[in-house]
């Protein structure tokens, strides 16, 4: 289990363009409730290609607002981790081989 931090909306800057949203019916239990209501979401940003699926709720709007919520950390995460990257490439040209 992964625990990635939930930053708030000002740290990620996301735009309905950014990214495409797909609705499709839910897998699981539910009988024929979950066959006939599209609740379950995905979205797929197009600039880095990660994809965030969410069917918990059985609420559409609940389960894109989960989403994008899920989209943003790993974007999040994403970002620092790239900067983590070019810190420690830059501290290791700078200290060279000894």
């Amino acid at each position: 289990v992964v625990v990635l931090p939930e930053p708030e909306d000002v740290e990620i800057d996301l735009k309905p363009e950014d990214y495409r949203v797909d609705k499709f019916c839910a897998s699981g239990p539910g009988g024929q409730h979950v066959n006939k209501t599209e609740s379950a979401i995905r979205l797929t940003h197009f600039e880095t290609g990660v994809v965030v699926q969410c069917q918990d709720e059985k609420s559409q709007h609940k389960n894109l607002a989960r989403a994008i919520r899920v989209l943003k950390s790993r974007l999040y995460e994403l970002k620092r981790e790239e900067e983590s990257k070019k810190r420690s490439t830059e501290r290791m040209s700078l200290a060279g081989s000894g």
